[in-house]
């Protein structure tokens, strides 16, 4: 969670294609670090073979983190969203 926490800044391009003209748009996009009192949404995916009670003791954990920090877990996401054929573990 720390590591999450000290990545601090970031910027990427975003590059997207303009069917009026033909031509390819960059857009800069950028990261903030995360500050007591931002609101996040919290999301424990299931990489596929995981038992959900086991997703649920990590969002307890991750919640409790967050809590520490300052920050508001907005909404909560827990479940399969972006899976691997039967395997085991999860992303926060």
């Amino acid at each position: 969670f720390n590591t999450l926490i000290e990545n601090g800044h970031y910027q990427r391009t975003i590059r997207s294609w303009d069917r009026v003209n033909g031509d390819w748009i960059e857009e800069t996009q950028e990261k903030q670090p995360l500050k007591s009192g931002d609101r996040v949404i919290a999301l424990v995916n299931n990489l596929g073979a995981t038992p959900l009670s086991e997703l649920y003791g990590v969002y307890h954990r991750l919640a409790l983190c967050c809590e520490n920090f300052g920050l508001n877990i907005e909404r909560s996401l827990i479940g399969s969203y972006c899976t691997s054929l039967d395997m085991s573990g999860i992303s926060i």
